[in-house]
C-alpha cells in the first residue's frame, strides 16, 4: 500500500476545466470517495492517477514517487494500479482463473518461478474475494455479483500501490449494490488497500469512505469524514449530495467559535448549532441545514401563523413515515422523517422544532473550498492522512 498526493493538480480539455486545483493526500491504506454528478471531475481524477490523463500542470505523487508532473509521466503500466471499470471488462473466451490471471501475464511474470505460482495467487486471490471453486466457469455462468467480484480479484491480484473503483455497482441491482458495498469494505479493511472509489451515489459514498471528496465543476466542495460532511456540509450542493436536507433562514443570536453557537429562526425558536471554525457576528442572517430526521412535528387544531404549516405528502415506510409539509414562510417544503407510531394525515396542521445541535449554517458565498478550508474541514482517520497545502 502507498500513499497519494496531488499537488495544485489542474486538468484541461481545451479551454475547459476538468479538474480545477485539486490538492490533497490519501494515507496509506485509507478510502476516499469522490462525490458529485456527472461532469464533476471525479472520473477524469481516476483517469490521472491511472495514467489514462496526463494533468495539464501540478504533480501525482505515488508511494513517494512523481508519477505525473510537467517534466514526468510513468505510464500505466509501470504504475501498480489496479482498475475496477463499470462494465467489468472480463474476456468473455477466458475462464475466471484466467481473467484473475491476466493482470499478471500481461507484466509478463512469465519466468518459471512467477508461473508456477500463477496458480497458487489466483486460487488465493479467488479465495479473498469469496469465490472458492469457481475458477473454471466462464463469465456468462456467473451472476452480476459474482462478475464484480472477478473484475475486483484482476485489480488485487498485482497488489496494487493503489485500488481505483470507477463507479463499479451502477449496474447491479438494489440487493447486489448492499452486498457488494459491504464487500468491497471488508476487502479494503482487511488487507490495507489504498482505494480511490468515485460515485455519484450517497449511500455508497457513506458506506466506504474514510473520507468523501465532494466535487462541483472541477472544484472541492468540502473534504471530510461521511459524518462530518453529513451533518456540517459547507454548502448546498455538499448537503444535498448527501441525501435530503432542509434549509432554513436564521439570526445568529451568539456565537464563540467552537461549538458555543446559537441563532433563531424566524419562528422566535432558539436552536444550538453544531460548531463553527470561526465565530459568527451575531444579528448576522444566515442559513441553517437540517436534516429531516433532526426535525419533529406536533399536531395542532389550526394552522397558527406563517411558521406553521401543513402535512401535503404522508409516506408510509415501514418503520418510519416521511412527510412533506408546506410552511407559509419558507420558498421551499419542509421534508421530516419520523419512527412510524403516529401517522399523520394529509391536510394536518402542524408546527415543527429542531433537535437540539441537529442544525449547521451553511456558507451561503458560493466559492470553492480553499486548501485552509479543505484543511480545517477534514477529519482524517489517520495521524499521517491531511489535505496537502500550498
Amino acid at each position: 500500500m502507498s500513499d497519494l498526493i496531488f499537488d495544485d493538480v489542474h486538468k484541461n480539455f481545451g479551454e475547459v476545466p476538468a479538474v480545477a486545483g485539486l490538492d490533497l493526500r490519501i494515507a496509506a491504506g485509507e478510502s476516499v470517495v469522490l462525490l458529485g454528478p456527472s461532469g464533476c471531475g471525479k472520473t477524469t481524477t481516476l483517469r490521472m492517477v491511472a495514467g489514462f490523463e496526463r494533468p495539464t500542470r501540478g504533480s501525482i505523487a505515488l508511494g513517494g514517487s512523481v508519477v505525473a508532473d510537467r517534466a514526468v509521466f510513468v505510464p500505466p503500466e509501470h504504475r501498480d494500479v489496479g482498475v475496477v471499470f463499470q462494465s467489468y471488462a472480463l474476456w468473455p473466451h477466458l475462464t475466471v482463473a484466467d481473467n484473475i490471471g491476466f493482470g499478471l501475464t500481461v507484466r509478463r511474470r512469465k519466468a518459471s518461478g512467477a508461473r508456477k505460482g500463477l496458480a497458487a495467487r489466483v486460487a488465493a486471490t479467488l479465495e479473498q474475494v469469496q469465490l472458492d471453486g469457481l475458477g473454471e466457469r466462464y463469465p456468462h455462468e456467473l451472476s452480476g455479483g459474482q462478475q464484480q467480484r472477478v473484475a475486483l480479484a484482476r485489480a488485487l491480484i498485482t497488489d496494487p500501490k493503489v485500488l481505483l473503483l470507477d463507479e463499479p455497482l451502477s449496474n447491479l441491482d438494489t440487493r447486489l449494490r448492499e452486498d457488494m458495498r459491504l464487500e468491497i469494505r471488508r476487502i479494503q479493511r482487511e488487507f490495507d488497500i489504498t482505494m480511490i472509489y468515485i460515485t455519484h451515489d450517497r449511500i455508497e459514498a457513506l458506506a466506504l469512505a474514510d473520507r468523501i471528496v465532494g466535487l462541483k465543476q472541477g472544484n472541492v466542495q468540502q473534504i471530510g469524514s461521511p459524518a462530518e460532511l453529513y451533518q456540517r456540509p459547507r454548502n448546498r450542493f455538499v448537503a444535498l449530495s448527501l441525501g435530503q436536507a432542509n434549509f432554513l433562514p436564521a439570526v445568529v443570536t451568539s456565537s464563540h467559535g467552537g461549538t458555543d453557537a446559537r441563532v433563531r429562526l424566524g419562528s422566535g425558536e432558539p436552536v444550538a448549532v453544531r460548531g463553527t471554525e470561526a465565530p459568527l457576528p451575531e444579528g448576522e442572517d444566515v442559513t441553517v441545514c437540517v436534516r429531516p430526521v433532526d426535525l419533529t412535528l406536533t399536531e395542532l387544531d389550526r394552522q397558527e401563523g406563517p411558521w406553521t404549516g401543513t402535512v401535503r405528502e404522508s409516506v408510509f415506510l415501514g418503520d418510519e413515515v416521511h412527510y412533506v409539509v408546506d410552511i407559509p414562510a419558507l420558498a421551499e417544503p419542509l421534508r421530516v422523517v419520523e419512527r412510524a407510531h403516529r401517522p399523520l394525515a394529509h391536510g394536518t396542521a402542524v408546527s415543527f422544532a429542531v433537535a437540539p445541535l441537529a442544525a449547521s449554517v451553511l456558507d451561503e458565498t458560493g466559492t470553492p473550498a480553499t486548501n485552509t478550508d479543505a484543511l480545517a474541514a477534514t477529519a482524517a482517520p489517520r495521524p499521517d492522512s491531511a489535505v496537502s497545502s500550498r
